[in-house]
């Protein structure tokens, strides 16, 4: 299992990935902070999170969206030589490859810098799933949930005949 803490808060990330993009390239929120209608939730999370008050500017805004993109392409990166390094010493068609994260963020949307909501910014994660020896290649169209993983990962290796796993 190869696991990684970015992207996270706080957003700070090395040159390198910053310098991947541009502020031109990052989007504002389409929904600001003066700009939400706030359900009781939010309310309760932006007093919990001392946001209230707090002058967090358009630059402010972007800086942490920018970032939050090199953390991505951070963790692309290493993924990339992760399954270059299974494809040199032949290990990757017997490897089960999952990409998937614990939450999203709302980078800004509402005026949210948490995961605590089920809007889609925090909802809505990556699942991408690689087991060439056990299925080819596809795209599943209907909604998916990282709550199966577990069923599915039992599932993949009992009924798999994968080396290495329990069958």
């Amino acid at each position: 299992m190869v696991s990684f803490s970015h992207p996270h808060d706080p957003f700070t990330i090395p040159r390198k990935w910053w310098d991947l993009y541009r502020d031109s390239d990052v989007p504002v929120p389409q929904i600001g902070y003066e700009d939400a209608s706030l359900h009781p939730h939010e309310r309760r999370l932006r007093e919990v999170c001392a946001m209230n008050g707090v002058n967090v500017t358009e630059d402010h805004v972007r800086a942490a969206r920018r970032a939050y993109y090199g953390a991505i392409s951070c963790v692309d990166d290493h993924t990339s030589r992760l399954i270059g390094l299974l494809r040199e010493t032949g290990r990757l068609d017997d490897m089960i490859v999952i990409v998937t994260s614990d939450h999203g963020e709302m980078l800004g949307e509402r005026g949210a810098w948490y995961k605590m909501s089920f809007y889609e910014g925090a909802a809505r994660v990556p699942l991408l799933v690689r087991a060439p020896a056990l299925f080819p290649p596809g795209r599943v169209p209907t909604a998916v949930s990282t709550m199966d993983l577990l069923p599915t990962l039992v599932g993949l290796t009992h009924d798999g005949d994968l080396p290495g796993l329990p069958g």
